[in-house]
């Protein structure tokens, strides 16, 4: 009668630990999504290292002046210590009377800040702006009959570089995404 017992009991658990294994859970869903993607994922920007701003023009000259988001991006990281900016005064006369003041720019990171730049070509440096982090779970809806489901999750922007925080207030702080999941033999996994 013992033997008896003891065999539902070991059976019950047996049966009722498969079945959990398979139920997919916030938490499960979370340690997929956080395996699948990797965080922390650095976020990058691009500084382009020269400028032309035309102050003056006259005539047929094909310029601009230098757009106010950039010149405030400029006058940022200066004010911050972050970069150097070397500026050079050209003025030229052309034929049919046209007529320009521009000033080159060249942009050079400090050296305590090249720690963040990612990588650099001849024209921008590609610097780290943040990290993007899993922040939580929003929804899980479990399609039962096909094995699948849809888990619904934020992303967070964190560690803010000194590069990253003057963008930090256009760019959302939280990114809404969702990922599919399916029920296969050895569990769920991230279509």
């Amino acid at each position: 009668m013992k033997t008896l017992i003891l065999l539902l009991l070991t059976s019950f658990f047996v049966v009722n630990m498969t079945g959990c294994s398979n139920k997919l859970s916030r938490s499960k869903a979370k340690s997929l999504i956080i395996e699948d993607r990797q965080y922390p994922i650095p976020e990058y920007g691009k500084i382009s290292k020269k400028h032309y701003d035309y102050k003056e023009t006259r005539g047929a000259v094909l310029g601009r002046p230098l757009e106010e988001e950039t010149r405030e991006m400029l006058e940022y990281y200066t004010s911050l210590g972050i970069i150097e900016v070397e500026e050079k005064r050209e003025e030229k006369w052309l034929n049919l009377g046209g007529y320009y003041l521009r000033i080159h720019m060249k942009v050079n990171i400090r050296d305590e800040y090249k720690k963040y730049i990612y990588e650099e070509d001849n024209y921008s440096f590609y610097v780290k702006f943040c990290d993007i982090i899993f922040h939580e779970i929003t929804g899980l809806r479990i399609f039962n009959e096909d094995n699948n489901a849809t888990v619904e999750y934020q992303e967070k922007r964190d560690n803010w570089t000194p590069f990253g925080k003057y963008f930090k207030d256009d760019k959302a702080q939280k990114i809404n995404k969702s990922a599919s999941m399916a029920l296969y033999d050895d569990g769920w996994r991230i279509q």
